[in-house]
């Protein structure tokens, strides 16, 4: 599935404005804090059952937000909890 970045960079830039200014403050706060859409693959849990998911990087990299996140997506109930989940899943 594309995400709203890889859609964003695929258009020109006067484009580019013109759509994220066509979202609305809500649509546009919404696609901001959509974590699953800005995260690199690194920040995303790993696929399977697992006990213990080693996350490093390092200053910057998103350890804490990545973490965070997965907790959110548990108590949101999207998976998580032990594997399977994925912190700001992107589906497909």
């Amino acid at each position: 599935m594309t995400t709203i970045l890889e859609m964003l960079l695929a258009c020109e830039p006067d484009a580019r404005e013109r759509v994220v200014a066509a979202l609305g403050e809500r649509a546009a706060r919404d696609a901001v804090t959509a974590f699953g859409e800005w995260a690199h693959a690194g920040q995303v849990c790993p696929e399977g059952e697992w006990r213990t998911w080693v996350l490093m990087g390092g200053r910057g990299f998103g350890k804490t937000r990545a973490g965070a996140e997965w907790v959110l997506d548990c108590v949101r109930g999207a998976g998580g909890g032990g594997g399977g989940g994925r912190a700001g899943a992107r589906g497909g």
